[in-house]
């Protein structure tokens, strides 16, 4: 089998004849945020963007919705637990719905739309759900980072809608929207009011709190106790955060 890091940089550079660029910068004070965020916590480190079950007392943070950041532990029970403790709303959040990649338009629309995970998780995903999504006519958005090896494998299986087109602009067309909890396309398309289904991983995915309470989402998108932070704001959002954190850090988690 062929090296599937060579994969991944044989597909980056394909993307790069088409669009121009593969992937944006952080949003403007990422890194500042995310170290105020570690001194606050006592000099806690939290590393960037891993998806595996852990500890309430370990963090990860990630770029989310262009502007803004998400702070989580890798514990994803401990995460649910903590959105679904927010009482009320505290501030007012409008999306930036600009693509996290420099993509194409995509030219129509779709009535069902399957968005995969790139290369390295989309093997977390059952082959049969795509299978049977096929059926019903439903196309699948790929990943801009997805190796050719994975690009091959899913067009025998499935007609697809290939990386270099927008995934907020698919989305923003489609009817119907199934994704699996490490995308935050599936998030836009709620905020867009489209009918989405999860897709479960084999293993948790980065945003897998937040699709846990997808219906909740007017609730903890306007709370900075989700963790999800605002850029301009990240001082008292994080501030915010870490209240609520240290409140809740001692529940009894085990029914989850």
């Amino acid at each position: 089998m062929m090296n599937n890091a060579f994969n991944l940089i044989d597909s980056a550079s394909g993307l790069l004849d088409r669009t121009g660029v593969v992937g944006s910068n952080y949003p403007s004070g990422f890194q500042r945020a995310v170290d105020y965020f570690q001194a606050r916590n006592g000099g806690r480190k939290s590393q960037y963007d891993l998806s595996y079950e852990g500890s309430r007392d370990e963090f990860v943070h990630t770029p989310i919705f262009n502007e803004m950041l998400y702070i989580s532990t890798t514990s994803n029970d401990f995460n649910t637990h903590l959105i679904e403790s927010i009482a009320n709303k505290t501030r007012h959040v409008e999306l930036c719905l600009k693509p996290k990649y420099l993509q194409l338009d995509y030219p129509g629309s779709v009535d069902e739309v399957i968005i995969m995970p790139g290369s390295n998780l989309m093997q977390e995903v059952d082959p049969t759900v795509l299978k049977i999504l096929a059926k019903r006519g439903a196309k699948c958005k790929l990943h801009p980072i997805t190796c050719r090896l994975d690009i091959s494998l899913c067009k025998e299986r499935i007609e697809i809608i290939e990386g270099h087109f927008s995934g907020v602009d698919v989305v923003s067309k489609s009817k119907r929207v199934h994704a699996a909890d490490s995308s935050e396309l599936g998030l836009i398309a709620k905020y867009l009011g489209k009918d989405v289904t999860r897709l479960y991983l084999r293993r948790p995915g980065t945003y897998c709190a937040l699709y846990d309470n997808i219906d909740q989402m007017d609730t903890w998108l306007n709370s900075a106790k989700s963790g999800v932070i605002r850029m301009d704001h990240y001082k008292e959002d994080i501030d915010e955060y870490l209240e609520h954190y240290w409140r809740h850090h001692d529940d009894n988690v085990s029914l989850y």
